[in-house]
């Protein structure tokens, strides 16, 4: 039987908030073609939830190359695959427009915003003023994939691609012209900083990374090698990189002031332009779940937390906030923002339609703007509080944590089983989902498992949510074609997972009696680079319980909220009273693991089609007048309701404590639950 528990991985906490779009008006630019801001609603009141400023691309092609801010948030530069780079307000409405002959890959506004760089695919280099005026142009050979500005603007940095493995660093002086120049590996990241213009460049060649510094007319000052990830504060003073799992401080001589050691692979450093706080993003080798390490400036660790999946991170000057955006964690098509302070306390969510492809942070005026895959640009006010405390309110109900079973269906509406990880990827739940009559019950389940768990579930995803699998079936046998991109992928439980949560969730289909893989329409013995094995067909294994064995259903909990998990138990050959009482003493454990109380069964007695389940008194002293202890009893009742109703004679079962019903509330199921097929086990809101 597949193993449902996993090493533990890690996962954040949901986020509320809606941001409306608008109606539009169009504006005429200096330049290029008509383009339509996103404004409020006129008329629309002072509380509404409106960002400062909105603009949406009008282009066919609305892919976001680069976007760079204003220390005041006034000004946003945004380049754009359209080949078109644009200046915005702060009210997002357009400055003007620039029209590129090849894709601007780099854009870079100064932080008093007197002047735009422009880097492009074609390799031109394009300097201009607030108002667009060219101050300097140079042409390359190859694309411009690295731009950095000095603060003063009198150096300009350049790298550029010139062939595979092989990168040219270019420094230029505020007119265009070529100061320096150094050819170099695979460029990974290039800054320059400080009040002496040190270059400070981090490249890979030939299987090494190594990190140098250069002065500003080009002189090698140091050299330093196996160190990747650089990044440093803005003096220059400060320089951090990775070296395996090690992370290094060094200062502007090369000379070491510390290093940490950290258990996950490090995958970014960012260090904040004040110097005073360091963020590390890491890894899990196995899991493929990542956590980010906030350190101080000494190196001593500050707090940790999980990140959600495919998280993009953005630290702010100060050090003092820190952001988190994560599209691929749930199915709505949504990006979530998640806020912190310098103590990895959350300050405020936000939650904006659409995938999010580029961030800035305005420290000044606590703007943040962020550009989408649809084209649109926002301006939002970092800073506006929102109240997401989990204090249970008046208005929270018994649904809010546990969703019961459910006997009846709507008939227009076709319910799926998905299996889904809880936030420590521990277990793997299944979760009913609801979806409009279906047309290949098959194809659905699959494509309802890509897109992921619902928000508020507080579980984790199995498979990354662009994934692509192509479903078949023939003869009784579904066919599960993986793409190339997850072979290619590593982590023994991410791997696992897939293939399991793939099996669990197709043997839901009635219709289906064996699974089968292949990886981009070829027959492979192994799948990823673990080589979990798949070169066989998989039995189905419905709720994932193989033919003869024992199912039960235990209470287990995800966060705060609570689900019902099957189980497999090997029972001896036990008679009716004996297997009633083992199989409740098991139901019995799983609550006490995942709740904390023990609860201690009295007797158990039969009469007709009805169980009598009699806990003892202690039992009372968990059913407090609150929605969540509701939850909790509720999901008691239906674990061992079900679990009994599967495996004895009997379709109703009774709850009593000391022969007396338990003590109960508004917010209380009844202790008696009579079982029906087809049941429906944690379904979603």
């Amino acid at each position: 039987m597949l193993q449902y528990t996993k090493n533990k991985i890690i996962m954040m906490a949901l986020a509320a908030l809606l941001l409306i779009t608008g109606c539009s008006q169009q504006i005429a630019t200096d330049q290029g073609t008509p383009i339509e801001p996103l404004v409020p609603v006129p008329g629309a009141e002072e509380e509404s939830v409106f960002p400062l400023g909105q603009f949406v691309v009008k282009s066919s092609d609305v892919q976001i190359t680069d976007l760079s801010v204003t220390k005041d948030g006034s000004m946003a530069v945004v380049a754009t695959a359209a080949k078109v780079v644009y200046l915005l307000g702060k009210d997002g409405k357009p400055l003007w427009e620039n029209q590129q002959a090849t894709v601007p890959l780099q854009a870079h506004i100064a932080e008093d915003g007197k002047f735009v760089a422009i880097g492009t695919e074609g390799g031109n280099f394009l300097l201009l003023n607030s108002d667009q005026t060219e101050i300097a142009a140079h042409q390359f050979n190859a694309p411009v994939t690295h731009l950095d500005v000095s603060i003063d603007g009198e150096l300009i940095l350049v790298g550029l691609d010139e062939e595979e493995g092989r990168n040219n660093l270019v420094v230029l002086d505020k007119k265009g012209e070529i100061v320096w120049q150094q050819q170099v590996g695979e460029i990974i990241e290039a800054k320059i900083a400080g009040a002496n213009k040190h270059v400070i460049v981090n490249w890979l060649e030939d299987g090494t990374s190594y990190l140098a510094a250069f002065s500003a007319a080009g002189e090698k000052l140091w050299e330093l090698k196996q160190h990747s990830l650089l990044s440093l504060d803005k003096s220059g003073k400060i320089i951090i990189s990775a070296k395996g799992k090690e992370i290094n401080r060094y200062d502007q001589d090369a000379q070491k002031i510390w290093d940490v050691d950290v258990s996950g692979e490090i995958n970014r450093v960012y260090v904040a332009d004040n110097g005073g706080y360091l963020a590390a993003i890491m890894t899990d080798p196995n899991t493929q779940r990542q956590t980010m390490l906030y350190l101080d400036t000494d190196g001593n660790k500050l707090w940790e937390m999980p990140l959600p999946v495919d998280a993009s991170v953005l630290v702010s000057a100060d050090g003092k906030r820190i952001f988190v955006s994560s599209w691929g964690q749930y199915q709505d098509d949504v990006t979530q923002i998640f806020i912190y302070n310098e103590w990895g306390q959350e300050v405020n969510r936000l939650e904006v339609s659409g995938r999010l492809q580029k961030m800035a942070f305005a420290a000044q005026s606590d703007t943040i703007v962020i550009a989408l895959n649809e084209g649109n640009i926002y301006f939002l006010n970092a800073n506006t509080q929102n109240d997401f405390t989990n204090h249970e309110s008046e208005k929270q109900q018994l649904v809010d944590y546990y969703q019961p079973v459910a006997f009846e269906r709507e008939q227009e509406e076709t319910y799926l089983t998905l299996f889904f990880y809880d936030k420590n990827a521990e277990n793997l739940i299944p979760v009913t989902r609801r979806i409009k009559k279906s047309q290949s019950l098959l194809r659905d389940c699959v494509q309802e498992l890509i897109r992921g768990p619902a928000q508020e579930s507080q579980l984790l995803r199995t498979i990354p949510k662009d994934a692509h699998i192509v479903v078949s079936a023939k003869d009784g046998v579904a066919q599960l074609d993986l793409p190339a991109a997850l072979d290619e992928m590593s982590g023994s439980t991410f791997i696992q997972g897939v293939v399991e949560s793939l099996i669990l969730t197709v043997s839901s289909v009635p219709t289906v009696e064996k699974i089968k893989f292949t990886v981009e329409g070829e027959n492979k013995q192994t799948f990823g680079q673990e080589g979990v094995m798949i070169g066989e067909s998989f039995p189905v294994q419905p709720l994932g319980r193989e033919k003869g064995e024992t199912l039960l259903f235990v209470p287990v909990r995800s966060g705060d909220k609570y689900y019902l998990l099957p189980i497999s138990v090997d029972y001896l050959p036990l008679k009716e009273q004996a297997l009633a009482e083992e199989i409740i003493r098991t139901v019995l454990l799983h609550y006490k693991q995942n709740f904390g109380h023990l609860l201690l069964l009295q007797k158990v007695t039969f009469e007709k089609d009805t169980i009598y389940l009699d806990l003892h008194s202690s039992f009372n002293k968990t059913l407090l007048d609150t929605a969540a202890a509701a939850a909790r009893a509720a999901v008691l009742r239906d674990a061992l309701t079900l679990s009994l109703a599967e495996n004895l004679p009997y379709s109703t079962v009774v709850i009593t404590v000391d022969g007396q019903e338990p003590k109960s509330g508004e917010h209380y199921l009844p202790w008696v639950l009579t079982v029906k097929k087809p049941y429906y086990i944690n379904i979603e809101r």
